[in-house]
């Protein structure tokens, strides 16, 4: 997967929504689009280590599923939307709020899309 390092320059909503695509994408890659898509909405926050996308598919937390589906670090999860980005704590937690929704935006299309019920 080739990931562009473009969206460090500013987080604009395009941005965001690029890379919880870019996310889901992996996301789907390694656990199949139906786990994917079983995430549980309502707890579901990119902030918290057992609550983010990662950390919900995988089982078993972020910091745990990073190796899992060959990702060194942060760093290298900030462009797949699963780590927020921000110069200070304020916008780290603006920018994980914002890409909260999104996923959850996202992966309410998605069900609707196969005929599930939304969240």
């Amino acid at each position: 997967m080739n990931i562009s390092t473009a969206w460090f320059a500013g987080t604009p909503e395009a941005e965001r929504e690029k890379r919880a695509l870019a996310g889901l994408a992996l996301l789907d890659e390694k656990y199949g689009p139906d786990k994917v898509n079983a995430m549980d909405l309502e707890r579901l926050d990119v902030r918290w280590n057992a609550d983010c996308p990662l950390g919900q598919v995988s089982g078993v937390g972020y910091n745990a599923a990073l190796s899992q589906v060959g990702l060194k670090d942060d760093y290298v999860a900030k462009p797949l939307g699963l780590y927020p980005v921000g110069s200070s704590e304020l916008r780290r937690t603006d920018d994980a709020q914002r890409l909260t929704a999104i996923f959850r935006r996202k992966i309410n299309e998605r069900r609707a899309a196969r005929g599930g019920i939304a969240a």
